[in-house]
C-alpha cells in the first residue's frame, strides 16, 4: 500500500528500526562488538529516536484511532510499545539472549504498523488529524 504522504517520516523511522533489529539479532554471530556495546547502542537508539517515535504514534494516532473504534489495533500498538520499553527499564538483563529477543520484537512491531496500523490510519484518520502527524514530525 502506498503510504500517506503524513506518514512518510514516520515510515521512514521504521527502515533504521529494522537496521537495529537486525544488529541486535545477530549480536555475537559475527564477532566484533560486545554485548554491552550493543545494549549500549541499542539504549542511545531508545532513548534518542525511538521513545519520541512511540510518543508521536501514541498521542497522534493511537487517540484518534481509539476515539474511532480501533481499540484492538490501539491496545496491541500500546502492549508492544510497553513491551519494547520494558527491555530499557532499570534493572533489565543485558543478556544475548534478551538482545536477540528484542531484535526479534522490534521487528515484528515494525511490520505490524507498517501492515495494519499504519494502514488503518491513513484510511481513517482526518486530513486535520493527518496533517499534525505531519507537522510535529517535521520539527
Amino acid at each position: 500500500m502506498k503510504r500517506a504522504p503524513e506518514l512518510r517520516s514516520l515510515s521512514n523511522d521504521h527502515h533504521r528500526a529494522l537496521v537495529i533489529a537486525k544488529m541486535a539479532k545477530k549480536a555475537n554471530s559475527e564477532g566484533g562488538e560486545t554485548v554491552a556495546d550493543i545494549w549500549r547502542e541499542m539504549e542511545k537508539y531508545f532513548s534518542t529516536e525511538l521513545e519520541n517515535h512511540f510518543r508521536i504514534e501514541e498521542t497522534y494516532i493511537a487517540s484518534h484511532l481509539e476515539a474511532l473504534g480501533e481499540t484492538e489495533l490501539v491496545e496491541k500498538l500500546y502492549n508492544e510499545h510497553q513491551e519494547i520499553r520494558s527491555y530499557f527499564e532499570s534493572g533489565s538483563t543485558r543478556t544475548v539472549t534478551d538482545l536477540t529477543d528484542f531484535g526479534k520484537l522490534l521487528e515484528q512491531h515494525v511490520r505490524f504498523e507498517e501492515r495494519e496500523l499504519f494502514g488503518v490510519a491513513q484510511k481513517m484518520l482526518s486530513p486535520d488529524a493527518l496533517a499534525s502527524i505531519e507537522e510535529v514530525c517535521s520539527k
